[in-house]
C-alpha cells in the first residue's frame, strides 16, 4: 500500500474555482488524500477504497446558497477520476459530497460527477480531484455549476400493485389514470 500524504497545510494558497470550467492538470502531483470511509463502503486500504491519487485541490466559494454540481466529465484526458467537496481543508472537516468514475463513455469510465451538494454562500469549500488508483492523473477541466433538476412529466397512468406489493416482479401491468398528487 502506498503511504498517504498530510493534505497540504498551506490551503489558503489553493487556486480559486468558479462557476463554469476550471482547468487543472494532476500529472506532476503526488498526494494523496484518504476520504476514509466517506465515500466508498469497500475495505479500507483494498484496490477499490475511496483514496483520491494526485489531487488538485481548489478553493471554491458558492455566489448564492444552494445545490451545486461539479463535473470532470468530457473535459481533457480521459481519466478515472474521483471527486470530493470538504467543509475545510482536511478530510477531518467534513467530507460534504464525493463521487468517482460516474462519467460513463461507451468504452471506458472517465471523469467524475458530483450530482449536488448544498452549499451556502459566502463559505469557502475545498473540491479535490484525483485519480481513482495511482496511475491516473492528467490534465483536464472541472465544471462547477448550480443544479439544475430533470423536470419530469406528471404520471399518466398508475401501477395496479397495492402499496408496497409486486405482483408482477416489477413490471408495470396495465394501469389505470394516475391521480395528481397535491
Amino acid at each position: 500500500l502506498a503511504p498517504f500524504l498530510p493534505p497540504r497545510p498551506r490551503c489558503p494558497a489553493l487556486p480559486t474555482a468558479r462557476g463554469g470550467l476550471n482547468p487543472f492538470d494532476t500529472s506532476a502531483r503526488n498526494e494523496i488524500v484518504d476520504l476514509e470511509g466517506a465515500c466508498d463502503p469497500l475495505p479500507q486500504g483494498g484496490t477499490w477504497d475511496d483514496r483520491l491519487w494526485n489531487v488538485q485541490y481548489f478553493r471554491f466559494t458558492p455566489p448564492a446558497t444552494g445545490v451545486y454540481s461539479f463535473s470532470t466529465c468530457e473535459q481533457g484526458e480521459q481519466v478515472w477520476e474521483r471527486l470530493a467537496v470538504l467543509a475545510g481543508c482536511t478530510t477531518a472537516s467534513g467530507v460534504l459530497a464525493c463521487s468517482d468514475s460516474t462519467c460513463f463513455s461507451e468504452i471506458d469510465y472517465t471523469g467524475a460527477r458530483i450530482v449536488g451538494a448544498s452549499l451556502s454562500a459566502g463559505v469557502q469549500y475545498y473540491v479535490l480531484v484525483g485519480g481513482v488508483q495511482a496511475g491516473q492523473s492528467g490534465p483536464g477541466a472541472l465544471r462547477i455549476a448550480p443544479f439544475v433538476p430533470c423536470v419530469q412529466p406528471p404520471p399518466t397512468v398508475q401501477e395496479v400493485a397495492p402499496c408496497g406489493g409486486d405482483l408482477n416482479a416489477g413490471c408495470s401491468a396495465p394501469g389505470r389514470p394516475a391521480q395528481p398528487v397535491a
